[in-house]
């Protein structure tokens, strides 16, 4: 199984951008988040795929895009 982050948009002014990432596993899409920074961004959606998979959603199921 391949888990990892996708960066799916950069918005907002350069002084203080809004990063949107998405955790994807064998290129489903899992969860997705937003932070001021890659790494909140990253965090975030990695928290909300870990939240998703521990309220018993099996892996690999039709997956409903946030």
């Amino acid at each position: 199984m391949c888990i990892r982050d996708r960066v799916l948009a950069v918005q907002g002014p350069e002084h203080r951008p809004e990063f949107t990432v998405a955790v994807l596993a064998n290129d489903e899409r899992l969860a997705v988040g937003s932070g001021p920074s890659k790494q909140a961004a990253t965090q975030a959606a990695a928290q909300a795929a870990l939240a998703w998979l521990n309220a018993g959603s099996p892996l690999g199921a039709d997956v409903e895009q946030p």
